[in-house]
């Protein structure tokens, strides 16, 4: 196995990926704020909605919610 293979498996076996993206879309806003010294509207309205959308679903799984459940077996059938 090759050195990029062993970072990538890395990732996903700490469970990395999602931290590692999330840092990847703030490198993104830090070059706007370097380069045209304003955020780009695109980050001003989508970043906390991927906030918020991340949490909730980190919520969901790590506590499984009834409202959650009953959603879910609506869904399975």
């Amino acid at each position: 196995m090759d050195a990029a293979a062993a970072r990538f498996d890395y990732v996903f076996d700490h469970n990395l990926f999602f931290p590692c993206l999330d840092l990847l879309i703030l490198l993104g806003v830090a070059l706007d704020l370097f380069v045209d010294k304003r955020v780009h509207k695109v980050y001003l309205y989508a970043l906390p909605l991927l906030i918020a959308g991340q949490s909730l679903s980190l919520y969901m799984w790590r506590h499984n919610p009834a409202w959650w459940q009953g959603i879910t077996r609506v869904i399975m059938g």
